[in-house]
C-alpha cells in the first residue's frame, strides 16, 4: 500500500501544468520568455497584434530563446486580451532596431523539447556575422535531439552586406529536427543569400511549402540570392519539398545553391536558377517555370500557375493543415507548391483582384 501511494505521489510530482502568457508589449514578451524558460514543462506565449521593436547590445540578438528549460510556443495574431485571433501574419511584427540581430533560438541539453514560432512577421534584423541570421538564428550545440518548428512566418527587410552571412534565417543543425513550413521570405537584402542552412550529425531539416522570392542582391557579380543549403560530413539530411524559390537577386544570381556532397531530397519544387544537383542528392518533379504570382504583395499564385495542384501530398515531415494565410492547405485534391494555397472556391470564374 505504501509503495502504491509513493508511486502515485511521484506521478503527481512529475506532472507539469503548462503555463500560458498573454503579452502586448516588448517588455511583457521578454519577461514571459524569461519566466517560461525557468518553468519546466510546456509553455505558450500568445502575442497580441501590433508592432514590437527590440534593440540589442553588442553582438547578441535582441530576443534569446533556449530549449533547456522546456518546450515553448510563441504565437502571434491575437486580439486584445488574447480573446480570439486573426490569420493575418503581418499584423504581429517583431522588429529589430538599431542595426541589430532580432532573435536566436538555441537547442541545448539532452532533451526532446520543442520550440515553436507561428503567425509572426520578423523584420529589420541585420547581421555582420557569418554564423548568424539577421532576423533569426536556429542552432544546436551538439548531436542531442530537440525540435524547432517554424510555421506561418514572414521574413521581411532583413539584411546583411557581409559575404557568407544570411540576411533572414541561419540554421546550424547538429542533431536537431527542424520544420520550416508555410513561410514567406521577400524584400530582404543580402550579399550571398537570405537563408543559410546546414545539417550534420543526426539532424534532419524539413523545408516544406515555403515561398522565397523578390529578395534583393545589389551587387554586379553573380552569386546566390535565395537559399544556400547543405550537409556536413556523413551526417545530416535535408528534405526540400513543395517550395517556390524564384526571381531572387539579379538575372545572373541563383535562387538556390546546393553545397557539394549534400545528402537529401529535392522534390516538387519550383526553383528558378540553381547550380547542379549534387550526385548524393535525390531529386524529382522539380521545375524552373515562372510560378505566376497574382502580385508581389500577396504572393498568391494565379489560376494557371504551374504551382497549382502539382505538389506532393505526402512530404516527409508531414503536410501542415493550413497555409500561410490560414486557409486549408489541401484544396482541389492535390497540394500547391509555395506558402499560399490557391483558393479553389474562386477557380471557376470567381477569382477577384
Amino acid at each position: 500500500m505504501r509503495l502504491l501511494l509513493f508511486i502515485a505521489a511521484l506521478s503527481l510530482t512529475a506532472e507539469v501544468v503548462a503555463e500560458t502568457y498573454c503579452v502586448s508589449s516588448e517588455s511583457e514578451l521578454l519577461a514571459a520568455i524569461a519566466s517560461a524558460q525557468q518553468t519546466p514543462g510546456s509553455s505558450s506565449i500568445n502575442v497580441t497584434r501590433g508592432t514590437y521593436d527590440f534593440a540589442s547590445f553588442g553582438s547578441a540578438a535582441a530576443i534569446n530563446i533556449s530549449s533547456a528549460g522546456g518546450s515553448l510556443a510563441i504565437v502571434g495574431g491575437y486580439n486584445a486580451g488574447c480573446q480570439g485571433s486573426t490569420n493575418d501574419v503581418d499584423t504581429t511584427q517583431l522588429r529589430a532596431v538599431g542595426a541589430s540581430r532580432l532573435m536566436d533560438i538555441d537547442v541545448y541539453g539532452d532533451n526532446e523539447h520543442t520550440i515553436t514560432l507561428r503567425r509572426l512577421s520578423l523584420r529589420f534584423g541585420r547581421t555582420a556575422d557569418t554564423e548568424k541570421g539577421g532576423c533569426l538564428t536556429v542552432s544546436s550545440n551538439q548531436d542531442i535531439g530537440g525540435t524547432v518548428k517554424l510555421n506561418r512566418l514572414s521574413f521581411k527587410s532583413c539584411s546583411t552586406t557581409v559575404a557568407g552571412a544570411s540576411a533572414a534565417l541561419k540554421v546550424v543543425g547538429r542533431g536537431m529536427r527542424l520544420e520550416l513550413n508555410n513561410a514567406i521570405f521577400a524584400d530582404n537584402s543580402s550579399r550571398t543569400g537570405v537563408i543559410g542552412m546546414t545539417a550534420s550529425g543526426s539532424s534532419t531539416l524539413y523545408i516544406t511549402n515555403n515561398t522565397v522570392t523578390n529578395n534583393l542582391r545589389p551587387y554586379q557579380t553573380a552569386d546566390v540570392a535565395g537559399l544556400t543549403v547543405g550537409t556536413v560530413g556523413s551526417g545530416g539530411f535535408i528534405w526540400l519539398v513543395n517550395n517556390i524559390l524564384y526571381d531572387n537577386g539579379n538575372a545572373i544570381d541563383k535562387d538556390v545553391l546546393f553545397n557539394s556532397g549534400m545528402i537529401g531530397v529535392a522534390n516538387s519544387n519550383i526553383i528558378g536558377q540553381r547550380n547542379e544537383y549534387p550526385g548524393s542528392m535525390a531529386q524529382s518533379g522539380n521545375s524552373d517555370a515562372n510560378p505566376q504570382f497574382v502580385s508581389q504583395n500577396s504572393l498568391q499564385i494565379s489560376e494557371n500557375s504551374p504551382a497549382r495542384n502539382t505538389g506532393n501530398n505526402l512530404p516527409a515531415g508531414g503536410l501542415a493543415t493550413s497555409d500561410f494565410s490560414g486557409e486549408p492547405r489541401l484544396q482541389g485534391g492535390q497540394v500547391d507548391r509555395g506558402a499560399v494555397e490557391f483558393s479553389e472556391l474562386f477557380a471557376s470564374g470567381f477569382e477577384t483582384d
